[in-house]
């Protein structure tokens, strides 16, 4: 799958998005996935992994495996909330 370009790119990275994800596309998800306290998530295609912070800011009982297919983006190991960035 190629990597995001242009205008979706600048859409993800935007404050709107962060604002609509964090309320409203992330609880939908946990909640439609039925996510438990210390339940396992697996992100596939987690770019920089700002998402995963996010629920896991929300969510710090939760274990959650970011992943993407471009190495340049974040790193490995576990990390905590905010060491994403």
């Amino acid at each position: 799958m190629p990597e995001m370009q242009g205008l979706e790119k600048r859409l993800i990275q935007s404050s709107a998005w962060e604002w609509f994800e964090t309320r409203i596309v992330l609880p939908w998800a946990v909640a439609a996935a039925g996510l438990e306290e210390g339940g396992r998530l697996l992100e596939i295609g987690s770019g920089g992994g700002a998402s995963a912070e996010r629920l896991l800011l929300r969510h710090p009982d939760l274990h959650v495996v970011a992943t993407d297919f471009d190495c340049g983006h974040g790193g490995t190991g576990p990390r905590a909330p905010g060491a994403l960035r």
